[in-house]
């Protein structure tokens, strides 16, 4: 992790003990592991008169070596045994280590088949680190690598805000598309429907044009009797048959 541990100088510079000398040397030759590995050794023959500023050397050289869960346990040991002027630099270390997650799940999220948390717990770490490098930079009149470590989460959080929309947009479902209209009918091959003849209304006769109307039908009726009747005689007699009896 390079955000805290090359913009920090160590808070111990040696004292006469070789594992610390190693150590610093190792870090400033920028082997973060050997550094790491002096520093815990010197607190363990130390034990519990190890000084706090050899616990934020840990804390430094574990960032460094990508260890955010050793460097906040040693922040918070330093603090534990300095008090007060190590409060500010455990929130500066809180911020590298925060930041470290935001830019694993950040790594996460740009995968094609992220978590869709990814981005969120990428965010939300990122805003983390801001917030207590913000703490930090506050702590003093001017303290340049904590303040620039903001900035380096304000354009983070910017970032991936982006990214998250595009991500959206491109998992975003297609709009359906709208059925078809109709195809047009041809006016010459379809006929117009011809409509139905209207019945014809009920008309009210009077009693004269009933008693005419009956009349009518009586003298159609005798005609027709009439006729029947002369075609009968004119029709030949049939002759008289045999009988044999």
């Amino acid at each position: 992790m390079k955000v805290a541990g090359t913009l920090l100088l160590l808070a111990l510079a040696g004292d006469g003990d070789d594992a610390v000398a190693r150590g610093v040397a190792a870090f400033r030759a920028g082997r973060a592991e050997e550094a790491l590995a002096g520093f815990q050794a010197a607190v363990r023959e130390r034990g519990d008169a190890a000084p706090a500023e050899l616990h934020f050397d840990v804390a430094l050289a574990a960032l460094q070596c990508n260890q955010p869960a050793v460097a906040e346990a040693a922040a918070e040991r330093a603090v534990a045994v300095g008090g007060e002027p190590f409060v500010a630099r455990r929130a500066f270390v809180r911020g590298s280590a925060a930041f470290h997650d935001g830019e694993l799940a950040a790594a996460e999220a740009a995968l094609a088949d992220a978590d869709p948390t990814a981005f969120d717990r990428a965010i939300r770490s990122v805003q983390a680190a801001r917030d207590a490098w913000t703490a930090a930079a506050a702590s003093r009149a001017d303290w340049p690598q904590a303040r620039r470590n903001v900035e380096r989460a304000l354009r983070t959080l910017e970032s991936l805000a982006r990214a998250k929309a595009e991500r959206q947009r491109k998992r975003a479902p297609a709009p359906l598309e709208p059925p078809p209209p109709p195809p047009a009918r041809d006016a010459e091959a379809t006929p117009e429907p011809v409509p139905s003849p209207a019945p014809a209304p009920d008309v009210d006769l009077t009693p004269s044009q009933i008693e005419r109307l009956l009349e009518i039908l009586r003298l159609d009726e005798a005609e027709k009797r009439e006729q029947r009747r002369a075609r009968r005689a004119a029709r030949p007699a049939a002759a008289p048959s045999e009988r044999d009896w």
